[in-house]
């Protein structure tokens, strides 16, 4: 349960999380929620979450029975990806696997449907 004003949750962890966590707690209770200041969490002001919480709302009234939400380490577009890939060369992998998934929603504006293989790493369907 989050403190704040409104919050949603996210699916965290999922099953590419607790495969790649080899063991270890990966910790849990991540929430989208308002305000700006966070442990952990992704905070997206008081207003926006009031946007955020009303269309989720509005999706579920509608029989819409999940809500994806994908989280990126950064704007993945071509100039992002190599400054950062040179800044933090150990993330280079996990990124390149993410790139795909940030690339299918850019170019047609649908969420992708992502499977999470027995390794955990994410593959566009």
């Amino acid at each position: 349960m989050s403190n704040y004003y409104l919050s949603l949750g996210i699916n965290y962890p999922n099953n590419s999380d607790r495969v790649r966590s080899d063991g270890n707690s990966p910790g849990g209770d991540i929430f989208i929620h308002g305000n700006c200041v966070t442990i952990g969490c992704v905070p997206i002001t008081d207003d926006k979450i009031m946007e955020l919480y009303l269309l989720a709302v509005e999706a579920r009234e509608h029989g819409q029975n999940t809500i994806s939400v994908h989280i990126f380490p950064y704007r993945m577009t071509s100039s992002n990806h190599q400054n950062f890939q040179k800044q933090y060369p150990e993330h280079k992998s996990f990124w390149d696997e993410l790139l795909p998934v940030y690339n299918s929603f850019e170019n047609n504006h649908v969420v992708p449907v992502v499977n999470i293989q027995n390794d955990g790493r994410y593959v566009v369907n």
